[in-house]
């Protein structure tokens, strides 16, 4: 009967199981379950353990652990109470097992339970964060489970405390769960070397479990960031091995590798471009441009390299390419650079006006730009305000009084003199267009004419642009005795970024002597004679062979003419080669050489009647050696500086005493010359308030032409207001006679 009993209970207990049916579980399990029914013990506490129930089972083990003594009655008990109860449990169990009263549990069966507390003590500092208790917990625990638990749960929150976890796990029992973690830890302290040794491990299986996957991903990540890390350090050679090697790992990793390589050939690219080794810098471009990841910046990276290159037109064409392709600010910026070079942004206009992209703002810009280079201040103002805010007012009207005086340093009675000059002036800009007014006031003292005084009033109207058209027209000072009542000039200039052409027609007095600039009465009576105007054509021009090396040259003809005096001729050609070289607070320093030839068909350099007192060699070689500076634009002050020195060799013929009257009678002897000869010039303006400008100049010249000193001091009111000072603002700048 007690058998059936029994059996019907098991077999209740058996489908009670089968559904988890622990409550039922429950009243069909004895309390008491005798030792040697395994069956009955075992599914009560896994009830007990199902329902969370932490007392009854804790009364139950204690009930096992006092009741079945038999060493693997204990033993089985025991690894379920590890198993089954919760930390408090733990320790309530270990108190009684080592209770006094109680028979002392085998070493094996307190380190089973130790273990389990410790474990459950893990878990528990797991659970609440804790991770420095939680680290402290696994190391302490010398198990190898537990270090990877720990490690695994700290990774996200600490990288290398979850790193040492590994590495202590890999010690406790190598394995490549506890490789894995620590390669990870390490990607998360930018440290690829445990990944990449992950790349150690056999790779050769035709079905890897989830460990090997994730080895294999984590290494791969490993080689990036090791390469990413080269590039960083300038390495070249390893990134593109470590891009290789990612490579092998399979075909998944293709993307991946060429994007490394694409990313490495550009760095390669922009090294060589920072070091200005351009041609490098092109060839690396070029390969980086046929990988997609970096084909767009590659490729604008070339546009750049071509553009330092002086390919300008290459660059053009290539910024235009990747603007069309996606209108962003780099691209709209290279094209107009590029476009500016070869004197082509005008025709960036139709693409600037299609559509709201960046090109509109930063062609103007450029259009501004490119103003400032060809010194059309007035223009960038008005291009672009907001960029070029310190040339607020640069267009202005403003009023200038400017007084000079000029100092022979030779003899008097050659026909040199002495002069002051006071110039009142008024000017403005519009639109383009730029327009002068003023009167000189002109005191010539000489030895030989005496001191004689003149009013001129002149007007000077300009444009400015990559073609500059001027025109001046003055009165002459030589009017007073019956000479050209006017003087006049008209120009026109062509302006491109590497090179310059300009004509000049020009009707202008020679300044050489009071003879022939203002001209002279005989002191006996009868007409006056001199006045000399000099009329004719000028060309000019300018290239540049490389970046900062121009070389300049020009050709003059002219006629000379004036009142009572004999006609003279005049051809005169110069070229020059110039350096420039770079200096911050320095808008320019040229320094080369030059050569001029003039030659006049003859000699009039006298003061008798016939001849026009100026020097008319009728040959004049120079040759020499310049210096040129200008500070920055756009300051509170700027400086100027002009100077030569040179070696002159002249020739001038026997003339007549009285060219006019008796051509055929006394001579003034012919001579030859050579000697050293420098000039030097120097201006400046400062901007004194926000409405006065004050600038000056000194001059001197020690030559076989002739040998002087001039001085200028000018005062510029602008009502308006200005910001800053520009180099149409040096005192010797205006227009007009002086």
């Amino acid at each position: 009967m007690a058998a059936i009993t029994r059996g019907q209970r098991d077999s209740g207990l058996r489908d009670a199981f089968a559904t988890r049916t622990w409550t039922q579980v429950l009243a069909l399990a004895p309390e008491a379950p005798a030792c040697e029914d395994d069956y009955a013990i075992w599914l009560r506490s896994e009830a007990l353990t199902a329902l969370e129930q932490q007392k009854p089972l804790l009364a139950f083990h204690t009930y096992l652990f006092a009741t079945c003594s038999t060493p693997a009655q204990r033993s089985t008990n025991v690894e379920r109470a590890a198993r089954q109860l919760n930390l408090d449990g733990l320790d309530r169990l270990l108190a009684t097992a080592t209770a006094p009263n109680h028979s002392p549990p085998a070493p094996a069966e307190l380190a089973t339970l130790r273990d389990a507390r410790h474990e459950a003590q893990l878990k528990q500092a797991i659970a609440g964060k804790a991770w420095s208790d939680a680290a402290i917990l696994a190391f302490d625990s010398g198990r190898h489970d537990l270090a990877l638990t720990a490690g695994w749960a700290i990774l996200e929150s600490d990288a290398a405390l979850a790193r040492a976890l590994f590495h202590e796990a890999a010690k406790l029992g190598p394995d490549q769960e506890a490789r894995l973690g620590e390669a990870l830890a390490g990607l998360r302290l930018n440290d690829p070397a445990p990944g990449l040794a992950l790349l150690a491990l056999d790779s050769n299986v035709t079905r890897p479990d989830d460990i090997q996957t994730r080895q294999i991903s984590v290494a791969a990540d490993a080689l990036v960031l090791a390469a990413a890390q080269a590039r960083a350090h300038k390495d070249w050679n390893a990134a593109e091995a470590f891009a290789a090697r990612l490579r092998d790992l399979g075909v998944g990793y293709s993307s991946d590798a060429d994007r490394i390589v694409g990313e490495t050939l550009l760095d390669r690219a922009t090294g060589a471009f920072e070091a200005r080794r351009f041609r490098d810098a092109l060839g690396w471009a070029q390969q980086a441009s046929a990988y997609a990841g970096v084909a767009r910046p590659a490729r604008m990276r070339e546009a750049w390299t071509r553009l330092e290159l002086g390919e300008a037109r290459s660059a053009e064409l290539a910024f235009r390419d990747l603007y069309v392709q996606s209108a962003d600010a780099e691209s709209a910026e290279g094209l107009v650079l590029a476009a500016a070079r070869e004197d082509r942004l005008d025709e960036l206009t139709t693409l600037a006006s299609a559509g709201q992209g960046p090109l509109a703002p930063a062609l103007v810009n450029g259009q501004a730009d490119a103003a400032i280079a060809r010194k059309d201040f007035a223009t960038a103002q008005r291009l672009a305000p907001s960029r070029h805010q310190r040339l607020a007012g640069v267009g202005a009207p403003w009023v200038e009084q400017t007084t000079t005086a000029r100092l022979p340093r030779n003899s008097a009675g050659d026909g040199r003199f002495e002069a002051q000059a006071v110039r009142v002036s008024t000017g403005f800009a519009y639109g383009g267009f730029l327009l002068e007014a003023g009167v000189t006031g002109l005191a010539l003292d000489s030895t030989l004419g005496g001191r004689t005084e003149h009013a001129l009033p002149y007007f000077a109207a300009g444009t400015e642009g990559a073609m500059r058209l001027s025109v001046q027209i003055a009165e002459a000072p030589g009017r007073a005795i019956g000479g050209a009542p006017l003087v006049a000039e008209a120009s026109i200039e062509r302006r491109a970024t590497w090179w310059s052409v300009a004509a000049r027609a020009f009707a202008t007095p020679k300044d050489d002597s009071a003879t022939s600039l203002a001209g002279r009465r005989d002191p006996a009576g009868g007409a006056g004679w001199g006045a000399v105007i000099e009329t004719g054509l000028e060309a000019r021009s300018s290239i540049a062979l490389a970046p900062g090396v121009r070389v300049t040259g020009g050709v003059l003809a002219s006629r000379l003419t004036g009142l009572n005096v004999a006609n003279n001729d005049r051809v005169r050609i110069d070229i020059g080669g110039a350096q420039t070289l770079d200096a911050p607070g320095f808008d320019y320093i040229a320094t080369g050489p030059f050569y001029q030839f003039d030659s006049y068909a003859r000699n009039t350099n006298f003061e008798t009647r016939g001849h026009g007192g100026y020097f008319s060699p009728q040959e004049f070689h120079r040759a020499g050696w310049s210096l040129n500076l200008q500070t920055a634009e756009m300051q509170d002050w700027m400086l100027r500086l002009d100077g030569s020195l040179a070696y002159e060799m002249t020739r001038q013929s026997s003339a007549p005493v009285l060219p006019l009257q008796n051509p055929l009678g006394a001579q003034f002897a012919s001579s030859a010359s050579s000697s050293v000869a420098g000039a030097v010039r120097a201006e400046a303006a400062y901007r004194v308030s926000a409405n006065w400008t004050v600038g000056g100049w000194a001059a001197a010249n020690a030559s076989t032409a002739y040998s002087d000193v001039q001085l200028g001091l000018s005062l510029r009111f602008t009502p308006e207001g200005r910001r800053s000072v520009v180099s149409g603002d040096f005192a010797g700048h205006g227009r007009g006679i002086w």
